[in-house]
């Protein structure tokens, strides 16, 4: 167990897991570094909680390989990359974390990655709140994306993903985006007041919406769903 540490400006990576480790991070520090906070990588299965990832170079938290972690209640902030990216095959489940103020898209999921998000808030993340492409199926519960510059969501590379009970509200850009051959499913969840569109679809995508109400009151040019080649 690491427990209520704090690891502040390292030349690598703040914190490594690799291997099939099991570690707990619990209440830990992790600052300013001139790589990445964490990565998690390999088969690990590491459990992160209530620790605060804030202002490093790259990705707050990287999870890649077969790794499965829990991660929840953290807040990763103020990064000059992402707050989280998720490739390789890694699934994982990520539960009530802040994803705030990162100089890219506060989620990233890539290549084959399959993980689950449920309770999160993604906002005022410079280049969108979530971005999914490769072939990654991620599945969101109750997720707020709110605030974000460019997109709320967006789905591109044949990306597929399950949003369902998520608020996608006040963001710069659209609220969804799908780009070529990508699937969305949305089920009851509130995508408003986002600029230029609260949905749009394009590429040969999929997009199947149920129980989901779209609320266009941005600007008067706001449309609700669009729909192109």
């Amino acid at each position: 167990r690491v427990e209520r540490n704090t690891v502040l400006q390292t030349a690598k990576c703040g914190v490594l897991c690799a291997g099939q480790s099991r570690t707990v991070f619990r209440n830990n520090a992790i600052l300013d570094g001139s790589q990445g906070g964490m990565w998690i990588r390999n088969s690990s299965a590491v459990h992160i909680t209530g620790n605060s990832i804030r202002g490093n170079a790259k990705a707050g938290l990287q999870v890649g390989d077969e790794s499965n972690p829990l991660v929840e209640n953290n807040a990763l902030l103020d990064g000059k990359n992402g707050g989280i990216v998720i490739h390789g095959s890694a699934r994982g489940y990520f539960v009530g974390n802040t994803l705030a103020g990162h100089a890219q898209a506060g989620v990233g999921v890539q290549d084959e990655a399959a993980p689950v998000l449920v309770r999160n808030t993604l906002e005022r993340n410079a280049a969108g709140g979530a971005i999914m492409a490769g072939r990654s199926k991620s599945v969101w519960h109750n997720n707020t994306v709110t605030r974000n510059a460019v997109v709320g969501v967006g789905l591109k590379e044949a990306a597929s993903a399950r949003l369902v009970g998520d608020s996608v509200e006040g963001n710069d850009g659209p609220g969804v985006l799908l780009q070529a051959n990508c699937h969305l499913t949305l089920q009851d969840c509130t995508v408003s007041a986002n600029a230029k569109a609260e949905v749009i679809c394009a590429g040969a995508s999929q997009l199947v919406a149920t129980g989901t109400t779209l609320n266009a009151e941005a600007a008067e040019d706001t449309v609700g769903v669009q729909c192109m080649e």
